[in-house]
């Protein structure tokens, strides 16, 4: 059996069609002008973010979450339980300090930027943006 062509289209535009690879993260970031090297965010501004509780983030999201009162921590005392709803979905987050961790997704982190990423399921770049929306611009500093 041989492959069935549209009329005017090439044999080479079929291999040229067929051998093209999706494009890399990487690659769209180029193309975006976001390049390895050129910096966003200055030093200051990231930090004031870090320094930034967890709670308070989700807050100033405008997402709503919820201590578990009955929770006790097996190895950490101050660690405590939350609940944080993101539209239909809602996150099990366990909370130490600034660390975090999802034990249904099997994924934690350190701060509020990267809980942010977690949560909305955004990059580090669109994190950052939302938080400073929320954070920094008057909402709650």
């Amino acid at each position: 059996m041989s492959a069935q062509r549209d009329e005017g289209e090439q044999p080479s535009d079929l291999l040229i069609a067929s051998s093209r690879k999706p494009e890399g993260r990487a690659a769209a970031k180029r193309r975006r002008g976001m390049a390895r090297g050129r910096r966003l965010f200055d030093d200051a501004f990231l930090e004031r973010l870090r320094d930034v509780s967890v709670l308070n983030a989700l807050s100033c999201l405008g997402l709503h979450w919820k201590l578990d009162p009955d929770f006790q921590p097996l190895k950490n005392a101050k660690t405590r339980r939350l609940y944080v709803s993101v539209g239909s979905s809602v996150f099990e987050v366990l909370l130490t300090d600034q660390k975090w961790y999802d034990p249904r997704g099997g994924i934690g982190g350190g701060g509020c930027i990267d809980l942010t990423m977690h949560l909305l399921e955004l990059d580090f770049v669109h994190a950052v943006k939302a938080l400073s929306k929320h954070l920094i611009e008057g909402r709650n500093t």
